[in-house]
């Protein structure tokens, strides 16, 4: 009971952040003329460099509005005008774009949560502006209040909070590093000399499988990388029964706080563009995770039903209606999100419930048609829905549609 209070509490929280903002468009607040923003030309298949122009060197202020215009693969710019749709596409295909660089973040291992890729130190500068623009669409997703799919490493989530991690969030980082390292802690004193350890690791960007086991003896590390010290001269000192405890902590300090520490200030220093340091300490690294992504649970479909309108004529109780609804309800989780995604830009429903959700989802009446497919207009959320001969039908183009939507155009 609790931990849901704390979790109201954090929405709550949230919600007053944005609402405490008179710029916020929405809460429906005018923007004064200096805060309008600028306009974005995103070519479809330069996402992350049209992204990173628009919002890490040409956006200084990160709570203005950002207009976009989408320009497809052929070279076209498309028809549709950014009333905020657009725009809550924007940042879902530039987060799929940025955190999906193998360059840029690496995913932990079973579970694929997200956290940034170590890189050589020739590399740096460029790598921690890209990790810091990260941070920024991070940011403007949160203030925008678009729920975005990374989903990021706990221990990560603790740097970017400015907090520290310990041992056992090493679970969230590498398991079986954190396995083998407990192992080593209750070892025989003469199993532990036989591994050869020493208080030095090989760097994480050694990029080889033995780098990521810190139980495995040094000198098998690849020789192309420097070994780093835990302790000064800790090439030549011997980790032995005696000291093992502290170089278990070393190794966990190590990895977890000192390896990603730049990688962290950078993404912290993206992040604090739009949300002040003072909101974000209210959060642990799960809530601010669920204020990111959104919850694992899936959509409640009798949540959005009570909370849809509906206008040119449909009624909830018309048959059709109840039809349409039938049809969603078949629908398994993925196919529902790519739904609310068609209807809305964003795949996950709101974070407090579609009764938050703002303006409301509305189905529209589209007058008797066996050829035209069901359109949205995301900037109202609403689905324009023509009236087909059978529920099997209705089912086949609203599948189409869904699967097959790529860009804004005129319906």
């Amino acid at each position: 009971e609790r931990d849901r209070l704390r979790h109201q509490d954090s929405m709550d929280a949230a919600e007053a952040l944005r609402f405490s903002d008179p710029a916020s468009a929405a809460w429906g607040g005018r923007l004064p003329a200096s805060r309008v923003g600028i306009r974005a030309t995103v070519r479809r298949d330069h996402v992350f460099d049209d992204a990173y122009e628009a919002l890490a060197v040409r956006a200084r202020d990160l709570k203005a509005r950002v207009q976009v215009t989408f320009v497809n693969e052929a070279g076209h710019e498309e028809a549709g005008i950014d009333g905020g749709g657009v725009f809550k596409e924007f940042l879902d295909a530039c987060a799929k774009a940025a955190f999906t660089r193998d360059d840029l973040f690496d995913a932990t291992d079973p579970d694929g949560a997200l956290y940034p890729r170590a890189t050589a130190s020739s590399s740096r500068s460029q790598h921690l502006k890209h990790i810091e623009f990260c941070g920024r669409v991070v940011s403007k997703a949160l203030y925008e209040r678009v729920l975005i799919e990374p989903r990021f490493a706990e221990f990560f989530l603790n740097k970017a909070l400015g907090k520290s991690n310990y041992f056992d969030d090493l679970k969230t980082l590498d398991r079986a590093l954190y396995a083998n390292l407990v192992k080593l802690k209750r070892l025989d004193a003469a199993d532990v000399d036989a591994l050869g350890l020493t208080f030095a690791i090989a760097p994480i960007t050694a990029g080889a499988a033995a780098a990521a086991d810190n139980t495995t003896p040094h000198a098998a590390y690849p020789q192309d990388y420097s070994d780093v010290e835990l302790v000064p001269g800790g090439r030549d000192v011997r980790v032995t029964a005696a000291n093992r405890r502290r170089y278990v902590q070393l190794v966990a300090h190590h990895r977890l706080n000192v390896e990603p520490a730049a990688a962290s200030a950078a993404f912290l220093r993206g992040l604090r563009a739009a949300i002040p340091a003072r909101w974000l300490r209210i959060f642990d690294p799960r809530e601010l995770q669920t204020l990111v992504s959104g919850d694992e649970r899936p959509i409640d479909l009798d949540d959005w039903m009570r909370h849809t309108h509906y206008a040119g004529g449909f009624h909830p109780s018309q048959p059709y209606v109840r039809a349409f609804w039938d049809v969603v309800r078949g629908f398994d989780d993925a196919t529902r999100a790519k739904l609310l995604r068609f209807v809305t830009s964003c795949s996950r429903p709101p974070l407090l419930g579609f009764a938050r959700l703002r303006p409301l989802i509305c189905i529209h009446k589209v007058p008797r048609s066996t050829d035209r497919l069901p359109t949205a207009g995301t900037c109202m959320n609403l689905l324009k829905l023509p009236e087909y001969d059978s529920a099997e039908m209705l089912r086949d183009r609203l599948l189409y549609a869904i699967n097959e939507a790529h860009g804004f155009e005129l319906s």
